[in-house]
């Protein structure tokens, strides 16, 4: 199945917008929801590619970035040692 393109939406929440992205089948149609929640690191591309595999079996996903509250919206912590120490202390 085709993936359609990636949807970003603010999501508003009692502390401020919360982006999230949407990920879905690129045929219309009613499909199950699957709320992926990410690692420490928000959303990287590891955690993209799983969406598009899980939207490629007809699921739509939300991924939520978790840090909304500490982080500027669209933060990618890096896979290293001063992104990690950052990521653990929130």
């Amino acid at each position: 199945m085709l993936i359609a393109e990636t949807e970003t939406v603010d999501l508003s929440t009692p502390t401020g917008p919360m982006r999230s992205y949407i990920v879905r089948p690129a045929a219309n149609g009613r499909y199950p929801g699957v709320v992926l929640y990410t690692e420490i690191y928000q959303v990287t591309e590891p955690v993209r590619r799983i969406a598009a595999f899980l939207a490629g079996h007809r699921f739509v996903v939300l991924i939520p970035e978790v840090y909304h509250e500490l982080e500027p919206l669209g933060t990618v912590l890096n896979y290293d040692q001063p992104d990690t120490d950052r990521g653990n202390q929130h």
